[in-house]
């Protein structure tokens, strides 16, 4: 765990900057070399990765400071300080897609097949996302007494320390890239356009939705029934049955004799 990475003087380069960068770099160029592999136009995709990064950020970063506002509302400069930690996934997802959509729809491209394209690539970016957010000690667990456990001691970070936590950011960056190579592993086979897509917010919502259970740092919640529940696990039970539908809906149309796409285009 280490929250500052390197000092040059009074600069600080801050580890969670530094994985989230890595993280764009190489969704970047998966997401490009896949949109070659569908016959796509790598040039746009790079173009839509401009305004994915955009979007991402802020809608991540907007979402973080609505549910935090108090931190910020005295401190509005804080804000801007996306390098020290305090980005939410579902914000950045949810305006990320509103620009996906935008450009899918301005120049007329193939929805799903883009999409298809861009879901291993999320799922390796945010893997490193996690990676940061392990060493800047945000998305923190509760206490345990596992032998996994991780103190966190430094005092730039921000998670409880001395005590014994459950490594939530680990634990969802191996959710992340298990579904990453999930993903990497059906989409030469997959039966019908967009089956990566839906079936990578699936296993994510359902993985999400579980790990948050062992979260302990600050978040919002909302009472569902009388029962407290994440920002993130109300949309993850949102997106993901929505998901799931489109996902068991396609598979019963083409379960029968369909060969995979790209032995159709053989």
């Amino acid at each position: 765990m280490r929250p500052i990475m390197f000092r040059f003087g009074d600069l600080a380069l801050h580890s969670y900057g530094v994985f989230l960068a890595i993280g764009f770099l190489y969704g970047i160029t998966l997401a490009t070399k896949e949109a070659r592999r569908l016959g796509q136009d790598p040039e746009k995709m790079l173009d839509l990765s401009f305004w994915v990064l955009i979007g991402a950020i802020a809608g991540a970063r907007l979402f973080h400071c609505m549910v935090y506002w108090e931190d910020y509302i005295h401190q509005p400069l804080e804000i801007l300080k996306i390098w020290k930690g305090g980005l939410t996934f579902y914000g950045g997802f949810i305006l990320a897609m509103l620009f996906v959509i935008a450009f899918i729809w301005r120049y007329k491209l193939p929805a799903l097949t883009w999409m298809d394209a861009m879901s291993p690539a999320l799922m390796l970016g945010i893997t490193f996302g996690r990676m940061g957010c392990f060493n800047a000690g945000c998305c923190y667990g509760k206490p345990t007494s596992v032998p996994w456990g991780v103190v966190f001691n430094q005092s730039q970070g921000l998670a409880t320390k001395g005590i014994a936590l459950h490594p939530t950011q680990l634990y969802q960056g191996l959710a992340n890239f298990s579904i990453f190579l999930i993903i990497m592993g059906m989409r030469k086979h997959k039966r019908f356009e967009g089956q990566p897509f839906y079936l990578t917010i699936v296993l994510y919502s359902i993985l999400r939705s579980f790990i948050e259970i062992f979260r302990a740092d600050p978040r919002g919640f909302v009472h569902v029934f009388g029962m407290p529940v994440s920002e993130s696990q109300l949309v993850s039970a949102i997106i993901g049955p929505l998901a799931l539908i489109a996902l068991v809906y396609q598979t019963w149309k083409h379960r029968k004799g369909a060969e995979p796409l790209e032995a159709q285009t053989a």
